[in-house]
C-alpha cells in the first residue's frame, strides 16, 4: 500500500520549532513534505503556488499576518485545516484565534512528538466531516445536517481539549 504524503505549510520564525515538528513527524512514519517559511510574504507565494493539506502558523508570526494567511488560505481550500501554535498557555490568544476560523491552537509544551500526529489527524478528520457536511446542506438545505455538524464536532474535539485541558493544568503546576 503507497503511503501518502501529507504537504505542510509552515509559516514561523523558530527553527528549533521547525527541528521538533520534523523529527515527530518522522518518529512517527508521517511521510510530509514540509515547506518552512519565516517571512508572511514567502509564505503567501508558496500558498499560491501549491496545494497543501495543513498549515500550522506561528504566533511569532504578527496575528494580523496569520489571520490573513489562513483567509487566504481558506479562499482556496473552505476546509483547509490551519493550527496556530503558541509557545505558552494563552487562553485569550487561545479563544480569540478559534473565533476566527482557526481549526486548532496548541502551545507548543503540549505538542509532544505523540500529541502532533493526533491534533494533524485530528484537524483532517474534521476537515473532512465540515466538507462532506457541506455537500450534504447543499444537496438536502436541512437544518438536521448543521446538528450533524454541531454534534459530530463536539465528539471530535471533547477527548483531545481534555487532553490539552488535562496537560494545560500539569504544565502549570508545581
Amino acid at each position: 500500500m503507497k503511503q501518502t504524503t501529507l504537504k505542510v505549510l509552515m509559516a514561523d520564525t523558530d527553527s528549533s520549532q521547525r527541528a521538533f515538528i520534523e523529527n515527530a513527524f518522522s518518529q512517527n512514519n508521517i511521510n510530509t513534505q514540509i515547506v518552512w517559511e519565516d517571512k508572511i510574504s514567502e509564505a503567501l507565494n508558496k500558498l499560491e503556488e501549491k496545494e497543501f493539506d495543513i498549515i500550522f502558523i506561528s504566533s511569532q508570526i504578527p496575528l494580523a499576518d496569520g489571520i490573513d494567511l489562513m483567509n487566504k488560505a481558506r479562499k482556496k481550500n473552505k476546509f483547509l485545516p490551519v493550527i496556530f501554535v503558541t509557545p505558552k498557555t494563552d487562553h485569550e490568544f487561545l479563544n480569540n484565534i478559534l473565533k476566527e476560523g482557526a481549526t486548532e491552537c496548541i502551545s507548543s509544551p503540549l505538542m509532544t512528538s505523540e500529541m502532533l500526529p493526533l491534533l494533524v489527524r485530528q484537524s483532517q478528520y474534521r476537515a473532512q466531516l465540515e466538507s462532506a457536511l457541506s455537500l450534504y446542506q447543499v444537496e438536502h438545505s436541512g437544518t438536521g445536517a448543521r446538528q450533524f455538524l454541531v454534534d459530530i464536532s463536539h465528539q471530535v474535539r471533547t477527548p483531545l481539549n481534555s487532553i490539552i485541558g488535562f496537560s494545560t493544568a500539569m504544565l502549570e503546576m508545581e
